[in-house]
């Protein structure tokens, strides 16, 4: 069976003989991943740049500088650059904001699939802490800088020029395509023909009573593995479909395990069991809490990285010898609170131990 790797090198249909879908939306959203900023002309600059214009070797420490699979990453960008389906759209209205002050990481990136047609990738959360911490501040902040910024990228793009447009991403970067879509002034929301979440977290509040919701509801897809983690965080909206995996657990998360057949994804029927069980308990829990508790929460949780100084989960700081000294710094906290923070910070903690042990493989 395939992943978004081998649908690339197999798919050779144009995007004018096979429409737009849910797989090649993921591999956009992989796409906007990589350090595209040392290419693609930045957003108010003029021009675009092809997107087989990338396959440019003395960039390639920058493009994938800070990515969780290197290897993987520059394999699917080998695809996309032959590809006749993805090789000739045209990148641009790059943006890449990085604030450890303001807890803030945003990045986007616009192509051109055709005339009258954009996608506007928002990254997710790649290995940097500062992502992370974002992410998780979504638990008892609303909306979160990243958030407004994807309201103020899709309305710009409006602006720009006319057309539809699709919004997507994977992670963070699903919960940002969700927010744009519903929240975006509705003469721009109209212009919205799909938003995609691929395994993208909730919202603080579910926005089902909210106007906008209402209106792009239909235009909303949400995809998530079997075992999924992130994509069931917080308050989450509508529908989603469960796509196979060939990972386990919580790496489930990695798009590159999603399996792909015959053009589509893969599907199952539900989430795992145990997924179910993981997600109802940190979900009830943060239920029980105040938002005041919930920010002490992620503070703590993110306190305990700034002292070992940790600011990537991909750097060589990150030993896995040193989770029990991490632990034991939470002994100031409620029982509870301590004992959910524990099992959380284990979960990150030994993606980054998988992470490192998948790049000796890589």
């Amino acid at each position: 069976m395939a992943g978004i790797i081998e649908y690339v090198q197999q798919e050779l249909r144009t995007m004018e003989e096979k429409p737009f879908s849910e797989v090649d939306s993921l591999v956009l959203s992989q796409l906007a991943y990589l350090q595209l900023g040392c290419l693609v002309p930045h957003q108010g600059r003029p021009g675009s740049l092809p997107l087989g214009s990338l396959l440019r070797a003395e960039y390639f420490d920058d493009l994938f500088r800070q990515l969780w699979y290197p290897e993987r990453n520059k394999e699917l960008l080998v695809a996309l650059c032959a590809s006749p389906r993805f090789r000739n759209l045209l990148l641009s209205n790059f943006v890449d904001l990085h604030d450890p002050v303001q807890e803030t990481q945003f990045c986007a990136v616009t192509l051109q699939l055709g005339p009258g047609l954009r996608y506007l990738a928002f990254r997710g959360t790649d290995a940097d802490v500062v992502g992370w911490k974002e992410d998780f501040n979504m638990a008892f902040q609303s909306p979160v800088p990243a958030q407004r910024l994807a309201v103020k990228y899709t309305c710009r793009a409006a602006r720009q020029a006319p057309g539809g447009l699709m919004l997507g991403g994977h992670s963070k970067g699903g919960n940002l395509a969700a927010y744009a879509a519903i929240h975006s002034p509705l003469p721009y929301q109209d212009r919205i023909t799909a938003a995609y979440s691929h395994d993208g977290p909730g919202f603080k509040h579910s926005p089902e009573g909210e106007p906008g919701f209402a209106r792009i509801a239909d235009r909303l897809h949400r995809t998530m593995p079997q075992s999924a983690l992130v994509g069931l965080l917080l308050e989450y909206q509508g529908s989603y479909s469960v796509v196979k995996s060939d990972r386990l657990g919580v790496m489930q998360h990695d798009p590159f395990s999603w399996q792909v057949e015959n053009g589509e994804f893969v599907r199952l029927e539900e989430i795992s069991a145990g997924a179910r069980h993981l997600n109802q308990t940190l979900n009830s829990w943060l239920n029980t809490q105040s938002d005041a508790q919930r920010e002490s929460f992620v503070d703590a949780l993110f306190g305990v990285l700034d002292a070992f100084n940790i600011k990537s989960f991909a750097d060589n700081k990150w030993d896995w010898q040193q989770i029990p000294a991490m632990l034991g710094t939470l002994k100031h906290l409620d029982s509870d609170t301590r004992q959910m923070l524990q099992n959380t910070f284990r979960e990150i903690a030994l993606m980054g131990v998988r992470h490192q042990t998948d790049q000796k493989k890589d």
